[in-house]
């Protein structure tokens, strides 16, 4: 992790999204989103959160994903999800 010389929280490596762990078919994986700005309540309101379960309702019914938990923190969320054995980035949206 890379500290920002602003900031006391330390700033995660971004992970490449061009190639997958869909090999990996049966796997769980625990993914952590942490907003920009931390600390700030900008999840757990009903707007906000309404959006990111039906979005998560949407992949997992198109099964895109396999989601098993999303829980909402203020500043973050975490899943536990599966993703389907085809070789396919998350990010491309197919």
């Amino acid at each position: 992790m890379n500290k920002n010389r602003d900031s006391v929280r330390p700033i995660r490596t971004q992970l490449d999204h061009s190639t997958h762990y869909a090999a990996r078919f049966g796997a769980t994986f625990f993914i952590t989103i942490c907003c920009e700005t931390r600390v700030a309540n900008q999840l757990c309101q009903d707007g906000a959160a309404q959006v990111l379960f039906e979005t998560a309702r949407r992949y997992h019914d198109a099964q895109k994903w396999y989601m098993k938990v999303l829980l909402l923190m203020p500043d973050h969320r975490h899943m536990l999800v599966s993703v389907p054995g085809e070789r396919r980035p998350l990010k491309s949206g197919a």
